[in-house]
């Protein structure tokens, strides 16, 4: 028995139209002069299938007295517990299997995307097992793994700790020649920090962020000098000198800008004498 879906005719038509019905399908075991009921106002008329053209549609022996839309209806597939009940069982079992062993084949030796049918009907396009394979060669490992190639993405995050303390690396604003890239970061709970902007190095140029100590900026550990009579390795920087020679360096010292060919320019900071 087969009583998917919903019929509809015109009056005195032999042809029916399926709606949600899976007539074509032999899994079904909907065949050609099975008895078809139909059902008009709660009454029971009996009719017998001539063709069956697809899924949606089929043709009757004799025209259909009534007009009935979206009417409930059952094929009579076999007599119950008949033998040839018990075959087209076996026959639909056997047509399915061999659906699903081609699916599997196809599955396991094709190439790309296959179409198949589910057991409900429904029709879909699965990938096979070689282009899985080509989806997921290559593919970085989310537990790390080396990248050889380029890769394209709008910031990136480092995170540190379960706290998830991160640092943002974005990029320039796209078509603003002015715009930077940045280094950002915060904390869990708190606040964006500011940004840290990165410097735009002219095209064909190197260049390379100043270190501490560079032209002697920041340079604390470099000697003082007690005046400017004893400096010898004239090293170009700013340097911290000593106010202990009151006879030559006047008041607590200051800073000299020493450069490499011989030249100073000294600073004073004058302390009160009391």
């Amino acid at each position: 028995m087969y009583n998917i879906g919903t019929v509809t005719t015109t009056a005195n038509n032999n042809k029916l139209v399926g709606t949600g019905t899976k007539w074509k399908e032999n899994i079904n075991g909907i065949k050609p002069q099975q008895v078809i009921q139909i059902v008009v106002g709660g009454i029971v008329y009996n009719s017998s299938i001539q063709s069956i053209e697809s899924d949606t549609a089929l043709t009757l022996n004799f025209p259909f007295h009534a007009a009935v839309k979206d009417a409930k209806y059952v094929i009579l597939t076999t007599m119950v517990n008949s033998v040839s009940s018990a075959a087209n069982y076996m026959v639909a079992l056997n047509t399915s299997n061999m659906h699903a062993r081609d699916v599997a084949n196809d599955w396991m030796t094709k190439d790309g995307v296959i179409p198949m049918t589910a057991p409900d009907g429904t029709k879909v396009n699965i990938r096979t097992a070689k282009e899985m394979d080509k989806k997921l060669d290559g593919k970085l490992d989310k537990k790390g793994g080396t990248l050889n190639g380029g890769i394209a993405l709008p910031s990136i995050t480092v995170v540190e700790g379960v706290n998830n303390n991160r640092l943002n690396c974005y990029g320039a604003r796209e078509n603003d020649d002015s715009s930077l890239a940045y280094y950002q970061y915060n904390t869990t709970g708190g606040s964006w920090f500011g940004k840290l902007e990165i410097p735009r190095v002219p095209a064909g140029a190197t260049a390379k962020l100043m270190l501490v100590g560079d032209y002697g900026l920041g340079a604390a550990g470099l000697p003082q000098y007690a005046n400017m009579g004893t400096a010898v390795d004239y090293r170009t920087g700013f340097y911290g000198i000593g106010g202990t020679d009151t006879g030559k360096i006047p008041g607590s010292g200051g800073v000299v800008i020493s450069f490499k060919w011989g030249l100073e320019i000294t600073f004073f900071s004058w302390a009160k004498q009391h």
